[in-house]
């Protein structure tokens, strides 16, 4: 969509498609059911549910942000005690396995539990690869598998601004 008008017209138009109801139609549809969305405590978090919890009212999606403490949080996520848990990743090198790596069946930063065996595929096939242009496509089509069945929801990347001298060279932060 062009627009976040446009993205929340098409957004209504599948929900109503699929039979679930919305806003606009409230008759002869599915109810969603509510969502609880776990997240840590942390200002950061809570603005950005309560935002999206706003985006998602307008299409008919009632969300619940549920605070927990970091430990309880943690474990909540490693048993698989929710139903959408807020999560974030910082990659820790520059290549796209630094975050699609974690998507792989039993990888233990997969707190999903989701699992596709042509994305794992992909994904060892890249590892393997030493022509950079065909690691790079398996990549890619991984991701695309990723994004297709979207267990996850990107929502925002974290930046962060560094003020350097001209003449310090060498620093990659």
């Amino acid at each position: 969509p062009a627009s976040y008008k446009d993205a929340v017209a098409e957004a209504l138009r599948l929900m109503e498609n699929a039979g679930y109801c919305t806003p606009r139609k409230k008759k002869d549809c599915k109810k969603l059911a509510d969502i609880e969305v776990q997240y840590n405590t942390n200002e950061l978090h809570k603005s950005i549910l309560l935002v999206a919890q706003q985006m998602w009212k307008k299409i008919g999606v009632a969300v619940t942000p549920v605070n927990k403490e970091w430990k309880v949080y943690l474990s909540d996520k490693k048993q698989g005690n929710f139903v959408m848990s807020r999560a974030g990743w910082i990659g820790d090198y520059l290549d796209p396995v630094a975050f699609l790596g974690i998507f792989t069946t039993g990888n233990g930063n997969n707190d999903s539990n989701w699992s596709n065996a042509k994305f794992d595929e992909l994904l060892a096939a890249a590892a393997n690869e030493s022509d950079e242009k065909k690691r790079m496509a398996n990549l890619a089509a991984a991701e695309k598998i990723l994004l297709a069945e979207m267990p996850i929801i990107p929502v925002f990347s974290y930046s962060t601004s560094y003020l350097m001298k001209p003449e310090v060279g060498g620093l990659y932060p």
